[in-house]
């Protein structure tokens, strides 16, 4: 096993090293590393900052309850729950019981 992991180590190194020249196979011509042409192009679409007011409008919009958490809401109230376990074929069942108080808070989230 470790033979096998050293194999992997050592072909991933291989294969992540890699710098041969790529060619076009239409004009045979070669390639150049395009990775600092896509970085260049990332950071043109880096993410702008947006005025305080209008962040907190579409912050405010997204924190509205909807129709999820009216479904949530069904499930306000006190709970008793009664469980049986077997632990192996046969044996006596042991029982647990629990409670729970379930609400929403925050207004409805």
């Amino acid at each position: 096993m470790k033979k096998l992991m050293i194999a992997f180590g050592i072909s991933s190194l291989l294969f992540a090293c890699n710098s041969e020249q790529k060619t076009d196979t239409t004009t045979g011509e070669n390639k150049a590393d395009t990775s600092q042409a896509e970085v260049t192009t990332t950071k043109s679409k880096e993410w702008i900052p947006v005025d305080s007011a209008t962040a907190m409008k579409t912050m405010m919009e997204m924190g509205t309850p909807g129709e999820e958490h009216k479904m949530l809401a069904k499930g306000d109230g006190n709970w008793n729950a009664e469980m049986t376990t077997w632990m192996a074929p046969g044996a006596a069942p042991m029982i647990g019981k629990g409670s729970s108080t379930s609400k929403m808070i925050m207004g409805g989230r």
